[in-house]
Parts: structure tokens; C-alpha cells; sequence
């Protein structure tokens, strides 16, 4: 809804899929592949979280919020978000990434090529690919 205000950073927390649709151009989708894609994006905050998790350079306060769900949550939809922008053709320009302080390790987070393998394949599930940069990608 148009009408509603906020910004996009503030769409990628509350509702990740929703604003990964914005970004991509889409306004609906049949139900089931709703499910679908909710199903993977609940893959990708587990996926996100074990990157921080496992982290040898990540700064101690961050894993001090991670015992607190609905933080963790934020979190990991931070990371989502600052990574879809990394890869999406439109922000290319680094004042559009999200910024966190301390500042996380990117190469283990969001330029890490497991979160952006994913990034590709829920846009593949959403046939919207080619929207997303894939020369990010070590293959």
C-alpha cells in the first residue's frame, strides 16, 4: 500500500518477503508460493544466524543480543537486507547499503557467497533474477 509511510529498511525488518517484492517489482503472488517463499526465508535468518554464530571476527556485541529472539530476528533481517542491496542492480551506490556499528565482518555476512546464493534462488523461485547482480559470486 502506497499510502502507508515508512521507508524500506523499515519493510526489510518488519516484513522481509514483502519488501524482497518491492525491490523486484512485484506486487502479488499466488498463495502457495507465499508459503514457499516464506519456508526459504526462514532458511536463510537459520543460515544467517549460523554465519554469525561461526564467526571468528564478528565483534562481541553483537552475539550479546543474539540470546534475545525477537533481536536475533532483527538481525538477521538487517543482514537479509543489507545483502539483497548489495546484489540488487538499483543500489549500487554504497550510501544505500544499511549500516551497523560496530561494523559487521562483510566477507562472513553480507558478501558472504552462501547468503548470496540464496539471495539468487529466491529470486529464481520469484522469476525475478535478473533483476539481481550474480558477477558477486565466486563460483
Amino acid at each position: 500500500d502506497q499510502s502507508q509511510r515508512g521507508s524500506l529498511f523499515t519493510l526489510f525488518l518488519n516484513n522481509p518477503l514483502m519488501a524482497f517484492l518491492f525491490v523486484s517489482g512485484l506486487s502479488s503472488m499466488r498463495r502457495g508460493l507465499w508459503e514457499k517463499c516464506q519456508e526459504y526465508l526462514r532458511k536463510i535468518n537459520r543460515d544467517i544466524a549460523q554465519l554469525l554464530t561461526h564467526s571468528r571476527s564478528i565483534d562481541q556485541a553483537f552475539l550479546q543480543f543474539f540470546g534475545d529472539e525477537f533481536l536475533r530476528l532483527l538481525l538477521t533481517r538487517f543482514i537479509f537486507c543489507s545483502a539483497t542491496m548489495r546484489m540488487h542492480k538499483i543500489f549500487r551506490e554504497t550510501r544505500n547499503y544499511p549500516e551497523s556499528y560496530p561494523q559487521l565482518p562483510r566477507d562472513e555476512t553480507v558478501e558472504n557467497p552462501h547468503l548470496q546464493k540464496h539471495i539468487l534462488e529466491l529470486a529464481s523461485i520469484l522469476d525475478v533474477r535478473n533483476v539481481f547482480l550474480e558477477s558477486t559470486i565466486d563460483d
